[in-house]
């Protein structure tokens, strides 16, 4: 069962990409300046999406970091044999 963070989480997320693909278009309709506004601001939006973003990054960080000194020790050991 997802818990009601990582519902909103899912939500933001979900509107984040729709607002980036709005936001690139290349003319900008009144929707989409409403939009930049919401999406620039710290309560939601892009302050959420880069928060959920950098989790993700440093989780992502210390497994990589885990798993290459894993190797080299594994690597090491059999060197030595």
């Amino acid at each position: 069962m997802i818990s009601p963070d990582q519902k909103e989480i899912n939500i933001q997320l979900l509107r984040g990409a729709y607002c980036i693909k709005r936001i690139f278009q290349t003319q900008k309709t009144s929707e989409t300046k409403q939009m930049l506004i919401r999406f620039l601001g710290l309560e939601k939006g892009l302050f959420r999406l880069f928060c959920a973003f950098s989790a993700i990054m440093t989780v992502l960080f210390a497994t990589t970091t885990v798993l290459m000194y894993s190797a080299l020790g594994t690597s090491q050991r059999l060197g030595r044999s």
